[in-house]
Order: C-alpha cells, then sequence, then structure tokens
C-alpha cells in the first residue's frame, strides 16, 4: 500500500525503509490533518530513512518516558514541588507585576533574537506598552516581538485562569501560526502548517520534511499518546 500511495518500487519500500518507519510516513501521508501533501520521491524516502538511521534518539513517543526509573520520578517530583514553592509565594502586587513583566519582556526578545531580531528589552517593552514603533525597515522585526508577547501573554492568561493546556501537534500549530502573523515570509512558508522542505541553519540540516510530519503524527497528534502516559505512568507521578 506504501508503495501504491508513493508511486515508487514495492521493492525500494521493503529494502529502503524500516517497517517502523514505513508505517509512520504511511500514517503521515494518509492522515495529515487535512493538509495537503505534495508527492514524495524516492530521494525524499530514502533521506527519511538515513536521517532515523544518523538520529535514533529522535525515533520516540510520548510513553516513553514510563520507562523511567523510580529515581527520575522523585527528582521530577522535587522539581514541581519547588516550581509550586516558588509559585506560592506572596509577593507585594507591584513586585509581581514587575516579575511578570520582565520576564515577559526577556522571554519575548530572547525568542526573537534567536532568528535575528536586533531590537533592544527596551524597544521590546516600548512595543509592550505602545509607545515605540519601528521604522519601517524594521517593523517586520517590531511585528516578531509583538506576535511573540501577545502568544505568551495568552498562554499565561490560560495558566492564571486555571486552564490545563494539553500538549498536543493543533496546539504547536497554532502558537507556530500566531508568532509568524503579519510578517513577510517566502513562498513555502504557511504559518501553522508543517513544512514540505528541507531547511537549515549553517552546515546543520534539520529532519527531512516527511520525518517531522510522522513525528507530529506519532508523538503529538491529538495529545491521545500524551495522556496514556499520563494514565500509565507511576502514582507518585499522575500529578505532574
Amino acid at each position: 500500500m506504501l508503495a501504491a500511495t508513493l508511486s515508487i518500487p514495492s521493492d525500494v519500500v521493503r529494502t529502503g525503509l524500516s517497517g517502523r518507519l514505513a508505517h509512520r510516513t504511511s500514517q503521515m501521508l494518509g492522515q495529515n490533518d487535512g493538509q495537503s501533501t505534495a508527492p514524495i520521491s524516492h530521494t525524499a524516502i530514502v533521506s527519511a530513512r538515513q536521517y532515523a538511521s544518523t538520529h535514533p534518539w529522535t525515533s520516540f513517543q510520548a510513553t516513553d518516558i514510563n520507562r523511567a526509573p523510580p529515581s527520575a520520578w522523585v527528582l521530577f517530583g522535587e522539581a514541581k514541588w519547588k516550581c509550586e514553592h516558588l509559585a506560592g509565594a506572596p509577593l507585594k502586587p507591584a513586585v509581581a507585576r514587575e516579575l511578570y513583566r520582565v520576564t515577559l519582556v526577556r522571554g519575548a526578545s530572547a525568542a526573537t533574537a534567536i532568528e535575528g531580531n536586533t531590537l533592544t528589552e527596551e524597544q521590546a517593552i516600548g512595543v509592550l506598552d505602545g509607545p515605540y514603533a519601528a521604522p519601517p525597515s524594521r517593523q517586520y522585526q517590531e511585528q516578531e516581538v509583538r506576535n511573540a508577547l501577545e502568544a505568551l501573554q495568552g498562554l499565561s492568561g490560560q495558566i492564571a485562569r486555571g486552564e490545563r493546556i494539553k500538549l498536543a501537534a493543533q496546539l504547536i500549530k497554532d502558537f507556530n501560526h500566531q508568532v509568524l502573523e503579519d510578517l513577510p515570509l517566502d513562498d513555502h512558508v504557511e504559518p501553522g502548517i508543517i513544512r514540505n522542505d528541507s531547511v537549515g541553519v549553517g552546515a546543520a540540516t534539520a529532519a527531512p520534511p516527511q520525518r517531522t510530519a510522522s513525528t507530529f503524527s506519532t508523538v503529538w497528534s491529538d495529545g491521545s499518546t500524551a495522556r496514556r502516559s499520563r494514565t500509565t505512568t507511576p502514582s507518585c507521578a499522575s500529578q505532574l
């Protein structure tokens, strides 16, 4: 069936892909959240297989955490307790607001700086408060920071309201759409959609696009895998 879907000889599929990767690729092609997918070439399939062999640690599922030893769960519990301890520390309202503001601005500045944004923290504060307006040549950088701030504020609001945030493929896609909104993008970039082309930074090449899509499909398709992980983990970690 995979060979028919890809329009390549069955012996290529049999010898060029492991059974597990073939199954994941087939899943990605047949169930891709409604996304249109261009035909995948033999070269792309071989590239995915080679990437799987050189990066074996990328073959994982959310339920793999169930194999963590008891000592790891003890450390997870200690980390969770410390987070709750710090979160519950009494602060004067003015101090709490300032800490939130600093964290928000620095988080947005750091996230966008990774992509080459050169706005300073002071300018990011201006974007948050409203008075800063970038010159035309840097308006896209202002929009980048604004998008990151809005995404972080939205997430903070959900947490403050006690909403349970499910780590799933759609959540990641929604964040991607939000941070890329109203930005000048290359023709092949579509916010909120898993890429269909190869990318990299310098000499480092990212995972082939079909590998990325299949990982989303297998691990974070709708959060069901993650939910199984929570229900099958030791009781001491049921609240993590």
